[in-house]
């Protein structure tokens, strides 16, 4: 895991506009997996580039989280051990787990159907290779 995600599922319905429910989802990983295009050697993607579902993307494509990907990336291009590279993104400020407080929330709520959504997506949401 490189990135911890936290927006929510911000997906626009299809043939309509203005306003849509916006779904609450508690933080989640994004794994280093998602940042490596199949059938590409030595390349790496960050931002709307990276593998994930349409859902997945309807919560990782914000600003935050495509800079924390771009962030991993750049790290990774030197270090490619994930032990280092995880500790060299903690050493320059990346949070990669979800405060204990948002980790009760979830645990708390998780029986709402908003989330149950959420958590069915979130289970699926990164297709990486």
């Amino acid at each position: 895991m490189i990135v911890l995600g936290a927006w929510r599922l911000d997906q626009h319905p299809a043939g309509s506009a203005g306003y849509h429910d916006i779904a609450w989802i508690p933080p989640y990983d994004i794994p280093f997996r998602t940042l490596l295009p199949r059938d590409f050697d030595n390349l790496l993607v960050a931002g709307h580039c990276h593998s994930a579902t349409s859902g997945a993307l309807a919560s990782s494509r914000v600003t935050a989280t495509a800079m924390g990907m771009g962030q991993a990336a750049g790290t990774a291009a030197r270090e490619v051990n994930m032990g280092v590279l995880q500790t060299a993104l903690r050493d320059a400020g990346a949070i990669l787990q979800a405060p204990e407080s948002d980790v009760r929330w979830e645990i708390q709520i998780s029986k709402r159907a908003s989330i149950r959504r959420a958590g069915s997506i979130r289970r699926s949401l990164y297709v990486g290779m």
